[in-house]
């Protein structure tokens, strides 16, 4: 187990700085808890009971995988994304659902809190993220999206 996550750190940092591009397939990892999202079958969602519930695994034997989509059709398979792109996350293991924020439901001082699901929709109307530089003093003063980023998904 400790050899496997080894290799895949050792390949992993093989390909840092290489652009992302449409069609790859992406691990999401939290930045403060190093938890990669993963899906919870046994418990549903609070506003949307037919979706699957997202939540931060700690081991990475669960985590999902997703694949980038355009959201728009001027752009395709093998593009470049960018800064500021609007994509969809598509799961791999089930591909008719793609990453969600449900409507907001409770208010806090920071804001509208939204409930991150995976739910059946088409990526081209669905919840439509963009990745925001998280650094946005860095050396480099491309906008294009490098793998070992570290991004900000907003929605």
């Amino acid at each position: 187990r400790d050899m496997e996550r080894k290799a895949n750190e050792a390949q992993a940092s093989n390909f840092v700085g290489r652009h992302v591009a449409y069609g790859d397939l992406i691990k999401v990892r939290h930045s403060k808890t190093k938890g990669l999202l993963g899906i919870d079958i046994g418990r549903a969602p609070k506003l949307e009971p037919s979706a699957k519930k997202i939540v931060l695994h700690t081991r990475d034997s669960d985590p999902v995988r997703f694949r980038i989509t355009p959201r728009f059709k001027s752009l395709a398979e093998g593009n470049t994304v960018c800064y500021g792109d609007s994509i969809a996350l598509v799961s791999v293991d089930y591909p008719t659902e793609s990453l969600h924020a449900s409507e907001g439901f409770s208010s806090t001082p920071i804001g509208v809190v939204h409930e991150v699901n995976l739910a059946h929709e088409d990526a081209r109307t669905g919840t439509a993220w963009e990745p925001h530089c998280f650094f946005p003093y860095t050396m480099h003063n491309d906008q294009l999206v490098k793998l070992g980023d570290v991004v900000r998904l907003k929605h």
